[in-house]
């Protein structure tokens, strides 16, 4: 898998970088922290559906995967899916 496009991305004082990468039947896009991934979350699309998104749309699936990258981070989709699924333990 080759990372064929870096973003940086600053948030609440991080600096992130959003990468794309091509698997050759695939483009994926993961948000990283300090060489890490920042969160669970990838999004992809096939080569076919990118071009068809491409065609249709008029516009490149890339950027709508990037931006849906950052709003992971700006709206912390993780921090409050793992609230929900993992709440703190009560004591008692």
């Amino acid at each position: 898998m080759a990372v064929i496009k870096e973003v940086d991305f600053d948030h609440a004082g991080r600096s992130y970088k959003i990468k794309v990468s091509y698997t050759g039947a695939k483009y994926i896009v993961r948000a990283y922290l300090d060489g890490k991934e920042a969160n669970p979350y990838s999004h992809s699309i096939s080569v076919n559906e990118y071009e068809n998104f491409n065609v249709h749309f008029k516009t490149n699936a890339i950027k709508f995967l990037i931006q849906d990258a950052k709003l992971d981070i700006t709206e912390r989709r993780w921090e409050k899916l793992s609230k929900i699924l993992m709440p703190p333990k009560k004591n008692g």
